[in-house]
């Protein structure tokens, strides 16, 4: 991933409706009212994954919309539970990307998810930690963490 890659994916609000309401998530930044939905719910970790745009090149929406849904389907059949979010450049430069909240969603199993629908990086954080941009590898045991 180039440099500009990176600090586009950086420069982007990360917001999530949850059963409290929007929040937005931004790299390398706590957010106190995710947290405390988490703790409120027993949960210690999160993953922000989309199936939109893969590898940071950007398709049809009719392509966008059924990679979607089948991220959707698989999130349903492995029984995660998941809220609507979306994924918005601050530039307004490129377009808005629907993106899945799934909170205890294991660091491996995050990655998994967005190496299967050829994603550059996702989102991941633990409780009381800043949200971190992940990078994908083609095998999941190689997992590069970057926060700024």
């Amino acid at each position: 991933m180039t440099p500009e890659v990176v600090t586009a994916y950086c420069a982007t609000t990360y917001r999530v409706y949850l059963p409290l309401g929007m929040a937005d998530i931004r790299v390398g930044q706590k957010t106190p009212r995710v947290d405390d939905w988490l703790r409120a719910e027993g949960l210690i970790c999160w993953g922000l994954v989309t199936a939109w745009n893969p590898g940071s090149q950007r398709c049809s929406a009719v392509e966008n919309l059924r990679a979607q849904d089948e991220l959707r389907r698989l999130l349903l059949a492995q029984n995660h539970r998941f809220f609507p979010g979306e994924n918005r450049a601050d530039a307004g430069d490129w377009p808005v990307e629907p993106s899945f909240f799934i909170p205890a969603l294991a660091l491996r199993a995050a990655h998994e998810l967005a190496r299967r629908f050829g994603q550059n990086a996702f989102l991941w954080a633990r409780t009381n930690t800043a949200a971190r941009l992940v990078f994908v590898h083609k095998s999941p045991t190689q997992t590069v963490l970057y926060s700024r």
